[in-house]
């Protein structure tokens, strides 16, 4: 049980707030001093990809900004309805735009990203409140539809499907009839677009893979990649630090924070084996990551706690003016 003694300033909403808004005075100051990298290709098999979406530069900003402000609230309600951290504490958030501000390229234009992030909360929502009960049926046929609906925009969506198949039985859950209704979900939306005739069989199209670092220098896409290295061994150290306590959680419990840790180290591999795509996954990194720092260091001491919180955001930070100024 969290102990009411170990909560600190870094932990409450203030920071948070603080934390928030320097993210977006960042974003508005990178914005209009900085040329930004522009994510061109078109990922979509069907329609185009999230970063085609919006025209205006500027509205695209606005949008990727306040759909990063509402990941973050949706990060808190998770753990707020299902008590992953064991702390009511905004920490979780707090750490979240530290990362996000990391990458400025990322945070000042929408793409599928930030759209994949919310995607996924949305279906651990889904998937979660299946914990032991089969006859949620309907829960399961939501998450694949979800996630195979939005592969028409960016092919990354269906790399998941195999990690919430496995979330099943983590969920106590597998059986025919869930595995039918999972496939049900996948097959769905084309069926209805191809049945409709919304979509035809020549409009399904391989995806461009052409790399953001193609048309960058070698010093942005160190940047990129530092980036995802940082962010890759803050979550596998607090993982690891963490281990032995999840360990000890009750069945319920765990299965909620195994069901993060897969998708956390399914996030890495995909990371690494699909780095044109990079930015499609970078911002559930950061969402992955965010959860495990904060479910490590909030339960330490506060004389751990704050050099630790500060040392984590004073180094996104200086990432941040890395990309600014080098």
């Amino acid at each position: 049980m969290f102990k009411a003694h170990n909560f600190s300033l870094v932990q409450s909403q203030t920071a948070t707030i603080l934390t928030a808004i320097l993210m977006m005075v960042g974003a508005r100051w990178f914005f209009a001093t900085t040329d930004v990298i522009h994510i061109d290709a078109n990922s979509g098999i069907v329609t185009s990809s999230a970063n085609l979406w919006i025209q205006s530069a500027y509205a695209s900003m606005l949008v990727n900004v306040g759909l990063t402000l509402a990941t973050a609230v949706l990060m808190l309600a998770l753990n707020q309805r299902y008590n992953l951290l064991g702390t009511v504490s905004t920490l979780e958030a707090t750490v979240f735009f530290a990362m996000c501000m990391a990458t400025p390229d990322l945070l000042v234009q929408f793409s599928t990203g930030i759209v994949l992030c919310i995607v996924l909360i949305l279906c651990l929502f889904l998937l979660y409140d299946t914990y032991g009960n089969p006859r949620r049926n309907g829960n399961i046929y939501l998450i694949f539809l979800l996630l195979s609906g939005m592969t028409v925009t960016q092919y990354c969506y269906a790399l998941f499907i195999p990690v919430f198949i496995i979330g099943l039985g983590q969920m106590r859950i597998m059986g025919f009839k869930s595995l039918l209704a999972a496939l049900l979900g996948i097959v769905s939306p084309w069926w209805v677009m191809l049945g409709c005739g919304i979509v035809n069989v020549d409009d399904i199209r391989f995806p461009e893979l052409e790399s953001l670092f193609a048309s960058v220098g070698l010093n942005d896409t160190l940047h990129v990649f530092a980036t995802v290295a940082v962010t890759a061994v803050i979550a596998v150290v607090s993982w690891g630090a963490n281990f032995m306590r999840m360990l000890s959680y009750n069945a319920h419990k765990r299965a909620y924070a195994g069901s993060i840790t897969l998708i956390t180290l399914f996030t890495i591999i995909v990371t690494l084996a699909d780095y044109p795509n990079v930015c499609a996954y970078l911002p559930v990194l950061c969402m992955c990551a965010a959860y495990h720092f904060t479910n490590y260091i909030a339960r330490q001491q506060r004389q751990v706690q704050i050099p630790a919180v500060a040392t984590i955001v004073v180094l996104y930070i200086a990432i941040y003016l890395w990309r600014m100024f080098l």
